[in-house]
């Protein structure tokens, strides 16, 4: 987490940050400033940056880390090691009453069954989108959630960047439904061609420092 004593809107306001590697990875600056903390210090508000790497939103038997997954489930499964990587931990273990859930996933959910915006199958991305909202709001009903599009279908090829292409397009789809979510939408909105990609990706997968600034910005 981080916090910056700035007199702002968002002082004292409690965001709980759940991602794959995007969010918790720099490339060029030992993952210190990825852009969550980056957002943190700006803002004045008290951000939990709980991306893992790999990490899906998906409930899957065989992946130690779905956040979907109950620690039950993940006990039954094998995975008891991994409780961490539940949503009864990232969520709901000890954070606090959220103001804000941001979800940031995509990347690693793509090419998995999508479903309808409806779905309660949390093997589904709208399913498990969905699973994941009822539980924040059982615990947390003022809670606002904020959905993030991958940052870029260009940083992959062929079948992968249309399924990425796809999952973005069922997050704006998903969160259209619901006046408590939003979408940043990152994909249309840095518009990110080759130029950018070769600039802010550092690795060809995840962010360098100057890529965390644009994305906080």
């Amino acid at each position: 987490g981080a916090y910056a004593a700035l007199n702002t809107k968002w002082n004292g306001k409690k965001i709980a940050w759940v991602g794959t590697s995007m969010p918790v990875t720099v490339t060029d600056d030992s993952n210190l400033n990825p852009y969550p903390q980056r957002l943190a210090a700006s803002l004045g508000a008290w951000i939990v940056n709980q991306g893992s790497g790999g990490s899906r939103i998906i409930y899957d038997p065989a992946s130690a880390l779905g956040l979907s997954a109950t620690i039950a489930e993940q006990t039954a499964n094998g995975f008891s090691a991994y409780a961490k990587e539940s949503y009864e931990i990232k969520i709901l273990g000890g954070v606090g009453n959220l103001d804000f859930l941001v979800i940031d996933h995509g990347c690693n959910d793509a090419g998995r069954t999508i479903g309808a915006i409806t779905s309660t199958n949390k093997q589904e991305v709208c399913g498990a989108v969905n699973f994941i909202r009822n539980q924040t709001l059982v615990a947390y009903p003022s809670c606002q959630i904020i959905c993030i599009t991958p940052i870029s279908d260009l940083l992959f090829s062929g079948s992968l960047e249309s399924e990425i292409n796809a999952t973005a397009q069922a997050m704006r789809d998903w969160a259209a439904q619901y006046d408590d979510v939003r979408v940043y939408d990152a994909l249309a909105d840095l518009a990110w061609g080759s130029t950018e990609v070769a600039a802010f990706i550092g690795d060809g997968t995840h962010l360098n420092a100057a890529g965390a600034a644009e994305v906080a910005n």
